[in-house]
């Protein structure tokens, strides 16, 4: 079960940065029974709350996904790792199982017909690259529209608050490339 390894995750990375659960509430702006909840398995955090603690901790959100000991890695459409949103019309995966260290991370995202999704401003030095696979999508930068069609690649600073927009009746689907700074 996915929340199982999210919260075995989260604690094994509170306890390396002996930290207490007060202290990642504090960082995270996460309640701190929720964050329980959370390390004993009994919810699985939305994409939001999974955003802050890995925002507040300065790790990559998929490290909570995270398998130890990976040489190689094969994801297939069934392996990828649904992430609770509430957002009508919106799908988010995680794919690759990542570790602490790790400076990327990918997900793939699907916008039913019309839905949108706003996303919080990302960890300073955050480079987000958008790769639409099928469909348009219409990003939302400093208040700067910018549509990209399937084929068509796109990036852009992520520290800022952006918004993901489909503004066409057929579903469009993406995948999200996150490059961290290495030095944090």
């Amino acid at each position: 079960m996915i929340g199982k390894r999210v919260g075995e995750n989260l604690k094994k990375v509170r306890i390396e940065k002996n930290m207490t659960l007060d202290n990642v509430a504090e960082m995270t702006d996460v309640s701190k029974p929720t964050l329980h909840n959370i390390e004993t398995g009994k919810t699985s955090p939305s994409i939001d709350n999974l955003w802050k603690i890995s925002s507040g901790l300065g790790i990559p959100i998929n490290y909570f996904f995270s398998k130890a000991g990976i040489d190689f890695e094969l994801v297939k459409q069934s392996d990828l790792h649904p992430i609770a949103t509430e957002n009508i019309g919106v799908t988010i995966q995680a794919t690759f199982n990542t570790s602490v260290n790790d400076n990327f991370e990918i997900f793939k995202i699907s916008l039913s017909g019309q839905a949108e999704r706003y996303s919080e401003p990302h960890v300073d030095n955050t480079i987000e690259m958008l790769i639409v696979a099928r469909g348009a999508l219409t990003i939302v930068v400093n208040d700067e529209s910018h549509t990209i069609r399937a084929g068509e690649l796109a990036k852009f600073d992520a520290q800022v608050g952006h918004r993901y927009i489909n503004q066409e009746p057929d579903d469009c689907e993406f995948y999200c490339i996150m490059l961290y700074d290495n030095t944090r």
